[in-house]
């Protein structure tokens, strides 16, 4: 639950130089930040690969629950937003009102945003779960096959849709965005399951060491846009390291018993995730808008109130609006992975 809480900071984190560019700021930014997205992808390959590992369940089924998880926040906070965009178009900086692009975000296909200029959705952090919903549907044409050959399958055609990028140019953002290497980072993180879900173990030192060098690498690791090395190395590799160092302590440990806040901060990582966008553009409006901007210390003032409140507006949307929702959806079904250990349950990001 705290490696749950910690990434929902992260994202958090992560988009804040946007409006801090805004007040002014120029100084440097941690590219740990930046490997929240790779952190996600494996930890979402690991997490699917146990919860269905050793269960029947079929194509349909598996993407009712992640459908019933995934969508109907994220159409709503998209709506939200798309009804901003109508009535004060000012107030939406990231975007405007484009029929097409709108269409795109809610039906996860990849769409030049009309004002970033790259493909994002409407809420462009939801980029990533593009990325997700292929991962799901190519997974659950695979849920037929014996577990080592569904690994092997959708990693060869993660593999060759990445060596096809080179050939991929000009083809359209569908194409740009799927023959990524990114997308192998799912299968890092499945490849962490199905060692877990066999029974090898490590030892505690041997455990604490692969943890330690992949958490090293994650904050050692240079900036994404100066990084000489492949994303898929530069950070998904070292997620992955983290990852299994992680759930193969947690195996033989009991760790400590995780705080009341701590799990309300990890059960509303979702909502965070959608939601801290606008309430970090509507904080940076008000920020300069009132004048705060120009007093001495405005800057980590500004840190302080926008991650505070980007929580606290995701935990409310979490409880009110997602948890309600996502339980009537999917019934008294147990949430979450079944026999894995309490990190594993507690990094259920998505």
């Amino acid at each position: 639950m705290a490696l749950r809480a910690a990434v929902a900071v992260m994202v958090v984190l992560h988009h804040l130089p946007v409006q801090l560019e805004r007040l002014g700021y120029v100084g440097h930014w941690g590219s740990l930040f930046a490997s929240r997205v790779d952190i996600f992808f494996v930890i979402s390959g690991f997490l699917i690969w146990v919860s269905t590992n050793g269960r029947r369940q079929t194509a349909s089924e598996f993407l009712y629950r992640r459908l019933a998880r995934i969508v109907p926040l994220y159409w709503l906070m998209t709506a939200l937003v798309v009804a901003v965009m109508l009535v004060t178009p000012s107030c939406v900086q990231s975007g405007r009102f484009d029929p097409s692009h709108i269409l795109a975000s809610l039906m996860f296909v990849p769409w030049s945003n009309p004002v970033a200029g790259y493909p994002a959705p409407v809420i462009i952090p939801g980029w990533t779960l593009n990325y997700e919903m292929f991962f799901y549907v190519l997974f659950a044409l695979c849920l037929p096959l014996q577990s080592r050959a569904r690994l092997l399958t959708v990693t060869a055609i993660f593999g060759l849709l990445a060596l096809s990028r080179p050939f991929a140019s000009g083809l359209g953002v569908v194409a740009d965005v799927y023959t990524s290497s990114i997308l192998l980072e799912f299968s890092l993180g499945m490849a962490v399951g199905a060692a877990y879900s066999s029974g090898r173990r490590l030892t505690s030192s041997q455990s604490v060491v692969l943890g330690s060098l992949g958490l090293a690498a994650l904050v050692l690791a240079p900036e994404a846009a100066t990084n000489p090395l492949p994303r898929l190395l530069a950070y998904g590799v070292p997620a992955s390291l983290l990852l299994a160092g992680l759930v193969s302590y947690e195996r033989d440990h009991a760790l400590p018993v995780v705080s009341p806040a701590l799990k309300v901060l990890g059960d509303a990582t979702y909502a965070i995730f959608l939601t801290h966008g606008m309430v970090l553009s509507l904080l940076g409006q008000f920020w300069r808008s009132s004048g705060i901007a120009g007093l001495p210390g405005s800057t980590p003032a500004f840190v302080i109130v926008a991650v505070f409140y980007s929580i606290a507006v995701g935990i409310a949307v979490n409880r009110g609006i997602e948890a309600p929702i996502t339980s009537r959806l999917l019934g008294h079904r147990r949430r979450g992975p079944a026999a894995t250990g309490p990190i594993a349950a507690a990094i259920f990001v998505r």
